[in-house]
């Protein structure tokens, strides 16, 4: 799981970090679909530089966080690795939608598959 995190945090750090090339330095950062005509509000990248500290701050509080728990059960330390990777998972999400970043789709699906695969590896053991 720490693996998996670690994966979701830089490469969703990354993915955002290197698609900051927009001239104008404007980028979408909310969508409010009740505001009819002006549904979108536009912000400078760092607004989307937070998504990528927003990242790596769940991987080190979520990190910090299990190892404290392990001591006193290890279920619980892991469904908090567990909850990380779907918070990171979100984050990676939204920060694309965000930059509608075209050829993110394989990337999600392939972050939605490891994530899949390590749950059920993990719900195996426990049989």
């Amino acid at each position: 799981m720490l693996t998996l995190n670690s994966f979701l945090a830089v490469a969703g750090s990354l993915l955002l970090l290197l698609r900051l090339d927009n001239p104008n330095n404007v980028y979408l950062v909310q969508y409010r679909s009740n505001l009819g005509i002006n549904d979108v509000e536009v912000g400078a990248a760092r607004e989307i530089v937070a998504f990528a500290a927003f990242s790596l701050l769940v991987l080190v509080v979520h990190t910090l966080l299990s190892i404290r728990v392990y001591s006193i059960r290890r279920n619980f330390s892991v469904i908090v690795l567990a909850m990380a990777s779907l918070l990171l998972t979100f984050s990676v999400v939204v920060g694309n939608a965000l930059l509608a970043l075209p050829g993110a789709l394989p990337f999600l699906l392939g972050i939605i598959l490891v994530f899949v695969t390590v749950f059920l590896t993990v719900v195996d053991r426990k049989h």
